[in-house]
């Protein structure tokens, strides 16, 4: 019986260092997500010459929950706002990230298409920037926090031996 008090004790400090683990890659998901949509964006607006609201819409057909959720708070009238909701729904993660974001949008549906393939060519050629920026680091601190877990996980057993 103590010895399955010590594996629960064990598995659970680890499991904790593991979903930390995984809060520190969604950082990088989420910036990885916002410029995949600006490219899809930039692309519904290049070759099929879609409203703002139609690409919203295309969007929120095929993407996952998070997307989804994200994109059906959004709408045209409040494009000013998105890198407040992109963060506050968690569809990212990283504030500068999500004001990047938001200066994409800021433009959508308010100037020449050129102007706002500029625009967003321009905001996610920062977030790819700021993606490989913090690549390493946030990679560096996710590994960290799982192997925490994991000997803290071994150090909370041997006290309890």
């Amino acid at each position: 019986m103590k010895l399955l008090g010590i594996m629960f004790v064990f598995v659970s400090v680890f499991s904790i260092g593991l979903v930390f683990s995984k809060r520190q890659l969604s950082v990088l998901k989420g910036i990885e997500r916002a410029e995949k949509h600006l490219w899809n964006i930039l692309l519904d607006i290049k070759n099929e010459h879609l409203t703002t609201t139609e690409i919203f819409n295309k969007i929120c057909t095929e993407e996952d929950f998070e997307t989804k959720e994200f994109f059906s708070l959004i709408s045209p009238e409040k494009l000013n706002d998105t890198s407040k909701i992109a963060y506050q729904c968690g569809f990212i993660k990283n504030k500068t990230a999500a004001d990047i974001f938001g200066e994409a949008f800021s433009v959508l549906g308010k100037y020449s298409v050129e102007d706002q393939e500029k625009e967003i060519e321009f905001c996610r050629n920062k977030l790819n920037f700021l993606y490989k920026k913090s690549e390493d680091e946030i990679k560096t601190r996710a590994k960290l926090i799982a192997y925490s877990g994991f000997f803290g996980g071994i150090l909370a057993a041997i006290l309890l031996i």
